[in-house]
Formats: structure tokens, sequence, C-alpha cells
């Protein structure tokens, strides 16, 4: 898998985030909306997003809380008919602006599938897997899909922090 170690993910295309200080940043930004209203711009998107000037990122709390209560398979059909749509949507309009989904339960929620196709798995606290790439990004993850990386103290201490997509179709 590609590795992204810019702060691109965050004024373009969509993105899983999972370490703390990372959403800790955003934040800080007052950039944070709930998965409610993220839902609500199927229908009826703003013509602004609806955080500060000064950030271009928006954080969307609430969509692990989902992936945890619905069954696996209702967690998947909700990533692709629910979360998808509105993704779509906000790339054609906010097209610099950066769609963050942040999970709270950091690295070891989540799983690489390596392969032909490049996956990344949620694991839930019941071991039960969702393949939240492919629900979120659908095809596009396994050509597109990025691991956004961080440096620790040094650039030969980097870190997974996160995954990207920049634009799915």
């Amino acid at each position: 898998m590609n590795t992204l170690s810019t702060t691109s993910w965050m004024r373009s295309g969509s993105s899983i985030l999972f370490d703390p200080t990372e959403i800790q940043h955003l934040l800080k930004l007052n950039s944070m909306v709930s998965l409610r209203e993220f839902l609500s711009w199927r229908d009826n998107l703003p013509d602004n997003p609806p955080i500060p000037d000064s950030s271009r990122t928006v954080l969307v709390c609430g969509l692990e809380t989902v992936m945890e209560t619905l069954s696996p398979t209702d967690a998947q059909d909700f990533l692709q008919r629910k979360i998808r749509p509105v993704i779509k949507t906000i790339q054609d309009v906010w097209t610099e602006t950066g769609i963050v989904f942040g999970f709270t339960q950091g690295p070891r929620s989540f799983k690489e599938k390596p392969g032909s196709r490049e996956e990344v798995l949620f694991l839930r606290s019941d071991n039960q897997e969702i393949r939240i790439s492919e629900g979120l990004w659908d095809g596009t993850a396994e050509l597109n899909m990025m691991q956004i990386i961080s440096s620790f103290i040094s650039e030969s201490q980097r870190y997974v922090v996160g995954y990207y997509v920049k634009r799915i179709s």
C-alpha cells in the first residue's frame, strides 16, 4: 500500500483517522461534526463546510459507535448506502475540504488485508470484522488507498495514523 506523509488528507478526500494526537489536533480546530449532521448533508449540503475558516477538515464523530452496534452485515450496508453517497456529494462540492472519520480505539482496531485486493478491516470489540475500506470507498480503495504516516520523533520512527482516499467515483 502506498503511504502519505504530508497533510494533504486534511484538505481533500476522505480518511479514517485513529491516532489520538491527530484527532486532538482536529478537535482544537473546532472542526468536529456529528454523524447525524454529516448524514443530513446527503439531501441538503450547505454551500460551505460548517467549520471555522481556518480549518479545511471536517472531523466526523460517531461512525465507530455505529460499526460496533450494528450487525456486521448492517454496518457494511450502512457504509455503502448511507456514508459513501455523502462522501461522493461532498467531494464534488467542497473540493478543498477533507472529510475525516475519527476512531478512538487506535490502530489495534484496524487490520490490513494484503493480496490482490488491498483492503482495511475494522476489528470490532466482539472480534467480528467489517470491510470498512470496501464500504466507504468501494473498489477505489484497492487502487487509491494510502496509509497516512506520521513521524514520532524522527523520520526513522514513522507509524500509521490512518487511511486515505483522495477521490471515489
